[in-house]
């Protein structure tokens, strides 16, 4: 099975970068009493209002309703002289004829990054699949991986020149994206959610040598079980009924897939529960994370940034302890085979480098793109995404690996996969009070925030 090629490689990594430049906004700060001010007009909303906000998010009091309409305004719209701040449609300076269009770019920006983000992934399932086949080592594949996320990283983080008219010698040095500072004690917070994430990527990473990769996927979707269970016991954060009663179907369609699996392994399946369990606890820990002051400020994909580093700070010394000798046993004997073939081909070729790579690559963006598929759409949008990417990745996997799938173990795939998606559907109409803000807090809300900011600084 050939990997994906360049050309394909080069789409994606055009799609992100295009995604990644429609997000850049600034984040200008003013007092509590201006912020308190300015959104005090829109404090009590009549119905029939349209609310319109300069910083293209729908953030105006009553956003949602079915009386109000939420203008939105392209990201950077907003002015060069000053932050931006809210207006009533209609008002001198008000963009309301710029709705339609800008609702068209959303939706643009929206499915450039699902395409780009099921690529990814659906790329890195297959090309794991193909690495493990060469490279038997998950601890060190694992931190390869997460080294070449690193790289993908400081490439962004690294200074550019630029030429700048206003500049007193013509040019000056910026950045892809702006890199996070981070003190010791910060780092020392992050530590357990790093080593969450080493474990678990280390786990998903192996999981599919054993076993194929749509029964990965299948057992994959049990997630949700584990992150009830661990919201339960640490967050004691409860749900109704309904929500755990979607659980049935994803266990029932699991263990039926599990049974009449033909290529079932145990390996597969007891790999898959640790990295669901390692995840479950790594998300609630960076929920946490992301609640506090400076891991806020800094934004999602910073924070995963510094996660990813940490990550592979911690699990390079497991892997050179756990699978160094074996490493270099297997290096040696690659290395006699390599020599004594005339096609240069054997284990340590140029296809095993380029899979490497091209694994380690496709991770990163896999998890970055979905955060910013989740910071653009809603998390009901998200979940139905979510969900689809799985029924891509199965049905992909088994048409390229022709995996043999018995009608029995298709029935219980998707039984789970529907279950997985009534399951982030009623949690999702579990939380939509908490993500409806009552129009007369908006002043309050914002001062507070400003109030936040002013004490960071």
């Amino acid at each position: 099975m050939a990997a994906p090629g360049h050309r394909q490689l080069v789409l994606l990594l055009l799609a992100h970068a295009f995604a990644a430049r429609a997000l850049v906004v600034e984040k200008p700060r003013m007092p509590a009493s201006t912020l308190a001010r300015r959104a005090a007009p829109l404090a009590q909303p009549t119905p029939g209002t349209r609310l319109a906000c300069a910083a293209g998010v729908a953030c105006a009091a009553g956003a949602g309703d079915d009386d109000d309409e939420v203008v939105f305004v392209p990201l950077g719209a907003a002015s060069a002289t000053g932050p931006p701040h809210f207006r009533r449609a209609g008002e001198a300076g008000a963009p309301v004829a710029e709705s339609r269009r800008a609702r068209a770019l959303r939706l643009l920006r929206v499915c450039a990054l699902l395409g780009a983000w099921y690529g990814c992934n659906f790329a890195y399932s297959i090309t794991n699949k193909a690495a493990l086949g060469l490279w038997p080592f998950p601890f060190t594949f694992g931190a390869i991986q997460l080294g070449v996320g690193i790289a993908y990283v400081l490439v962004l983080w690294s200074p550019l020149p630029v030429y700048d008219r206003a500049a007193p010698r013509r040019w000056r040095t910026t950045t892809l994206r702006a890199h996070p500072t981070f003190t010791r004690e910060h780092v020392r917070e992050m530590l357990p959610a790093a080593f969450l994430l080493a474990v678990g990527h280390t786990a998903a990473t192996a999981a599919p040598a054993y076993g194929s990769v749509a029964f990965t996927n299948v057992v994959k979707t049990t997630e949700t079980l584990f992150a009830s269970i661990c919201l339960a016991l640490v967050s004691r954060e409860i749900f109704p009924p309904l929500v755990y009663a979607t659980l049935v179907p994803v266990v029932v369609g699991v263990a039926l897939a599990t049974v009449h699996e033909l290529d079932f392994s145990w390996f597969t399946l007891g790999a898959c529960g640790v990295s669901m369990n390692a995840f479950a606890l790594y998300s609630i820990w960076a929920k946490r994370l992301m609640a506090r002051s400076p891991y806020r400020e800094h934004g999602a994909a910073a924070l995963y940034s510094a996660l990813t580093i940490l990550s592979f700070a911690l699990l390079v010394p497991a892997a050179l302890l756990l699978e160094g000798r074996a490493i270099r046993a297997w290096w040696a004997d690659a290395a006699r085979d390599a020599a004594a073939r005339a096609d240069g081909g054997g284990a340590l070729s140029a296809r095993l480098v380029r899979l490497l790579v091209l694994t380690g690559l496709c991770n990163y963006l896999s998890n970055e793109l979905a955060f910013c598929v989740l910071d653009l759409c809603s998390p009901l949008t998200y979940a139905v995404a979510n969900t689809l990417k799985r029924v891509l990745v199965i049905v992909g996997s088994v048409l390229t690996f022709r995996t043999r799938v018995t009608p029995a173990g298709a029935l219980g795939a998707g039984l789970a996969l529907v279950g997985a998606l009534l399951y982030s559907l009623a949690l999702n109409s579990a939380h939509v009070h908490h993500r409806r803000a009552p129009a007369g807090e908006l002043a309050a809300r914002l001062a507070a925030a400003s109030g936040r900011h002013a004490h960071a600084r």
